[in-house]
């Protein structure tokens, strides 16, 4: 793709905090609304996402949720239906669910989004309508990068043993 034409479009290509490769932050130089983005930018931002692992589209205008999953579908993949419903959510329009709807005061445990499925999305995405006032924080983690954490004898161990991701409720 022609990386020069898109950073004339976007600002630099950094992530979002320096001591993180992800996610990678695009942000227009003008804001403009993100059915502006057509085809081509898409086709970049496709190409980007499996180097960088997280993209962060700021600065983009969203009309009505719509737009979103207008967006989200160009794409080529369909949206799943929010279906194994462990945490509350409302669908807000078609392939489109709130955040889970706990209370303030509540912390949601770390986990890999949506690992508990019997079919894992081949993306995620958030959008912010209102941001908090305070917290509201929604960390992201490579997961891959956690693994490569681990030492290796540990990491070697759950290799051998086959990792099994269990996620308890209570």
């Amino acid at each position: 793709y022609d990386l020069l034409a898109f950073n004339r479009a976007y600002r630099e290509l950094a992530p979002l905090d320096a001591r993180q490769s992800l996610p990678l932050v695009i942000e227009p130089r003008v804001i403009t609304s993100i059915q502006a983005l057509g085809p081509d930018v898409v086709a970049q931002l496709d190409q980007l996402l499996p180097h960088a692992g997280a993209l962060l589209l700021r600065g983009f205008r969203i009309e009505e949720p719509g737009e979103f999953a207008t967006f989200a579908r160009s794409f080529g993949k369909p949206l799943m239906a929010y279906e194994f419903g462990s945490t509350p959510r409302s669908e807000i329009a078609p392939g489109v669910y709130s955040s889970t709807e706990y209370p303030p005061k509540r912390t949601i445990p770390l986990h890999n989004e949506q690992s508990y499925t019997r079919r894992w999305p081949s993306r995620l995405w958030f959008h912010c309508v209102t941001a908090a006032t305070s917290g509201g924080d929604t960390p992201i983690a490579d997961s891959r990068a956690v693994f490569k954490s681990i030492p290796e004898p540990i990491r070697e161990e759950f290799i051998r043993k086959g990792l099994l991701y269990v996620r308890n409720y209570g």
